[in-house]
């Protein structure tokens, strides 16, 4: 039996290496479109699980404030960007916005308004906190202004990423 010359091979060789080359740089594509797509559903869950807690937790401070008109019955927090700064991913603001929601829930709900108008000065300057990150992440929180509309206490906090080795 005769075996057919190797230069007949080439041919075939080089079209399954250029076919075996398209399926490795098609997959890469096509998972890198699969993350970007989780990303995106992994942010928007976090925005509406937040926004879910937050509306379940008012339904029932609102449901136990509801006949008193000089309490606060809400907290509403808002992240302001600094100009110049990168700001932060939405999925760190969400879980930053949730603890500081909460610390500021447990203490202010329920309060007579009176009470914040004559320490809201202490409460900006008192409340700077140092929040660790589930990633390992430090961040530095400021309350930056306050103020109370319809029984709503707004809250806006500045954020600051602290790198390692800083001070």
């Amino acid at each position: 039996m005769r075996v057919p010359p190797f230069s007949l091979w080439m041919h075939r060789i080089r079209l399954g290496a250029i076919f075996l080359c398209g399926a490795i740089v098609g997959a890469a594509v096509f998972m890198s479109i699969v993350q970007h797509n989780f990303h995106l559903i992994l942010e928007d869950n976090s925005r509406l699980t937040e926004e879910n807690n937050k509306l379940k937790s008012d339904i029932v401070d609102l449901e136990k404030h509801k006949n008193s008109q000089t309490v606060i019955r809400s907290i509403d927090v808002r992240i302001e960007a600094e100009p110049g700064a990168k700001p932060l991913e939405e999925v760190i603001q969400n879980r930053i916005r949730h603890h500081v929601w909460e610390k500021l829930r447990d203490i202010w709900v329920g309060q007579k308004i009176s009470v914040l108008d004559s320490g809201a000065q202490h409460v900006k300057s008192l409340y700077s906190q140092l929040i660790r990150d589930q990633d390992g992440k430090d961040y530095m929180v400021r309350i930056s202004s306050l103020f109370v509309i319809y029984g709503e206490l707004r809250v806006w906090i500045e954020v600051e990423e602290i790198k390692p080795g800083s001070t």
